[in-house]
C-alpha cells in the first residue's frame, strides 16, 4: 500500500449511529470516560440544540431538545472521542499518523461502548477521509493533479472562482457507498490554491452488519478510501506528498 511522508489527511471520523431502540443511559459519557481516562484525560461538555420532528396522523410536529456532547481528547488532542445521543465518533486530526494507528483506537471506544450498553444493531456506520491538497497556481492545469475534476466544455469559460464534483460509488451490492467529493478550500498560501477532498464510504442500508462484524467492515472501507484516493490524484501530485522509501 502507498505511503507519504506528509499525508494531506486534515481529518479523519470514524462515525457510528445506533437505533432508537438502543438503551442510552443518561451518564453514559461519564461511564466511556471512566474506562478510557488513562488514553483520554481530557473531557469537554458543549451544550448544543437538537431538532426533533413527528409525524402523527397529517400533523407534523417538532420541539427543540437540549443535550450534551461531550469530546473526551487524548494528552496531544490528535485523537478524540465525540458521544451524543447514540452517536459515538471517532476523530483524528492533522498530523495523520496512519491507519495502523487510527483503527486501535476506534477498536477501543466502540468496544467499551459495548460494555456499558447492549448495542442491539447499527444504523449506519461511515469512515470518513478529509484531505487538503494545495498545489502552485502556476503549476498546471488541474488535470495534472486530479484524475477526478470538473469538466468544462468548448463553449464554456475556462477561468471560474469555485466548483464542487461529486460522485457515489456501489459496494457490497448496494450495502456500502463511497461518496467523493472534490471542492476548492480556502487559501492559506500565497501563490497557492486549495482544495478539499472528501472521501465518505458509509453503510447506506440501516442494520444490515452487525457488531461483530464491525471489524471486517472497518478494514474493508478503509481499503476502499484508499483505492478511491489514490485512484483521484495523478504521479505528479503524489511527489507533492513525499513517497515512503524514495
Amino acid at each position: 500500500m502507498v505511503s507519504y511522508r506528509n499525508p494531506p489527511v486534515i481529518e479523519a471520523v470514524c462515525e457510528f449511529r445506533f437505533p432508537q431502540d438502543t438503551q442510552w443511559p443518561k451518564d453514559i459519557a461519564d461511564q466511556l470516560y471512566e474506562k478510557v481516562k488513562d488514553a483520554f484525560p481530557h473531557k469537554v461538555i458543549h451544550k448544543v440544540q437538537e431538532l426533533e420532528i413527528t409525524a402523527k396522523e397529517d400533523k407534523i410536529g417538532h420541539k427543540i431538545i437540549p443535550i450534551e456532547r461531550v469530546t473526551l481528547q487524548s494528552e496531544k488532542p490528535r485523537i478524540q472521542l465525540h458521544i451524543g445521543n447514540r452517536i459515538l465518533s471517532i476523530h483524528c486530526l492533522q498530523p495523520y499518523p496512519s491507519w495502523a494507528v487510527f483503527l486501535p483506537s476506534i477498536q477501543m471506544a466502540f468496544n467499551t461502548i459495548q460494555k456499558i450498553t447492549t448495542i442491539t444493531g447499527i444504523d449506519r456506520i461511515g469512515l470518513l477521509y478529509l484531505d487538503k491538497i494545495e498545489i502552485p497556481q502556476d503549476g498546471g492545469s488541474l488535470s495534472e493533479y486530479f484524475n477526478f475534476h470538473p469538466f468544462l466544455g468548448e463553449k464554456l469559460p475556462k477561468d471560474f472562482v469555485n466548483f464542487i464534483v461529486g460522485c457515489e460509488f456501489p459496494y457490497a451490492n448496494m450495502r456500502d457507498i463511497c461518496r467523493l467529493q472534490l471542492t476548492r478550500g480556502i487559501q492559506e498560501r500565497h501563490g497557492h490554491s486549495t482544495f478539499i477532498l472528501s472521501t465518505d464510504y458509509y453503510l447506506a442500508k440501516r442494520q444490515m452488519i452487525s457488531h461483530e462484524e464491525v471489524d471486517e467492515w472497518l478494514e474493508n472501507a478503509h481499503r476502499e478510501v484508499r483505492e478511491i484516493f489514490e485512484g483521484s490524484i495523478t504521479d505528479k501530485m503524489r511527489t507533492c506528498f513525499e513517497l515512503e522509501g524514495n
